[in-house]
Order: C-alpha cells, then structure tokens, then sequence
C-alpha cells in the first residue's frame, strides 16, 4: 500500500519508512517514494510501467 497526496505531503509523511507518491512538479508523471532501507533491493529492480491506477479509500 502507497499513499497518495495530490500535492506536497505534510512533514509528519516524510519519515523512515513511508511509501508514498506524488505529483511530479516538472510534468505529467508522478513520483513514488520509499523512505527505507529495507526497500533497496527492491527499488534496485524497478523498471517503469504504465499505466498505474489509483483508487481513493
């Protein structure tokens, strides 16, 4: 589970461990962040896909 803002995320989000995405300022993309360490392997494989979907909870 990521969380989305549509805008910048409140200070309190930016902290080890948060999965978050956003709203990439320069474009149409959007940016995904993983705060942690436990996550480099898997950030290391990543490749780019598209289309991504968004649900609102």
């Amino acid at each position: 589970e990521i969380d989305f803002y549509d805008s910048e995320p409140p200070r309190n989000a930016i902290s080890p461990g948060a999965k978050f995405m956003l709203p990439n300022r320069r474009g149409e993309n959007y940016l995904i962040y993983f705060m942690s360490q436990e996550y480099k392997q898997l950030t290391e494989k990543l490749e780019s896909l598209l289309p991504i979907q968004v649900k609102r909870k």
